[in-house]
């Protein structure tokens, strides 16, 4: 007895893949002690980044004071949370965007609405 297989013919398929899932950037917690916070996002790229989102979180609860969506994001262009001045507490930033992580540059700027920013903390 003898058994034939039949293998299917080979099908190519081009299949066109996202090369880029949401990537996420976070400073360092910093105290503040009734400063304003500005966490500020960056494209340093040469294209536009499709969605950046930017959140100033509240270490300790996790609460998130302050959240902005920017599309579209042109080359050089900011996007930052109109957060106004807080009390005595610990925060960071988050920054989540649709793309490279290298797109994107950002920093957390305690300021003290006297001197200007106190320190600016790089986000990873």
């Amino acid at each position: 007895m003898s058994a034939s297989c039949r293998v299917p013919a080979f099908e190519h398929r081009d299949y066109h893949l996202e090369a880029h899932a949401d990537a996420i950037l976070a400073t360092a917690p910093v105290k503040i002690s009734n400063d304003c916070p500005l966490c500020r996002a960056v494209n340093v790229s040469s294209k536009p980044v499709q969605s950046v989102t930017v959140e100033v979180i509240d270490s300790d609860t996790g609460a998130t004071f302050d959240s902005t969506t920017c599309t579209d994001l042109a080359s050089s262009a900011g996007c930052s949370p109109g957060v106004g001045c807080l009390g005595s507490m610990v925060v960071y930033c988050k920054v989540t965007m649709h793309g490279s992580k290298t797109a994107i540059r950002a920093a957390l700027m305690p300021d003290d609405e006297t001197h200007g920013p106190i320190v600016a903390l790089p986000a990873y």
